[in-house]
């Protein structure tokens, strides 16, 4: 079932894998299989490694993670350069990571970064 948010990603199938873990083989397994598959990099000491190990198990697309509680621009900056297009954040203040996203490493675009709220409540400052 192709869709527009397919069409976007570069993915066959709509399932975006829940970004828990950071597991390159079950992201990479997610994206063989035509979904997104996704990695957390938010507690990774190294999220280029990261992001090297699952690039190198498929040449579909897959996205990082990261949980904004902290400040997590090395491990965005660390992603990005190896080379991690997609890139989601969950709760905090994404507008001091967005840029680095969409500009910096121009291959992003600004459909490849999103941000999730914990509740519609949440919604209203995202």
């Amino acid at each position: 079932m192709a869709t527009p948010v397919c069409e976007m990603l570069g993915i066959e199938r709509p399932i975006v894998q829940a970004p828990m873990a950071a597991i390159p083989g079950l992201a990479a397994a997610v994206s063989n299989a035509g979904a997104l598959g996704m990695v957390t990099l938010t507690w990774s000491d190294d999220a280029g490694a990261v992001v090297r190990e699952t690039a190198a198990l498929t040449a579909r697309p897959f996205g990082g993670n990261l949980v904004l509680t902290e400040d997590h621009h090395r491990r965005l900056d660390q992603a990005l350069e190896a080379g991690l297009r997609i890139v989601s954040f969950m709760w905090g203040d994404p507008s001091g990571y967005i840029e680095p996203v969409t500009s910096k490493h121009c291959r992003c675009g600004p459909d490849r970064a999103w941000h999730s709220r914990g509740n519609g409540s949440q919604r209203r400052t995202s």
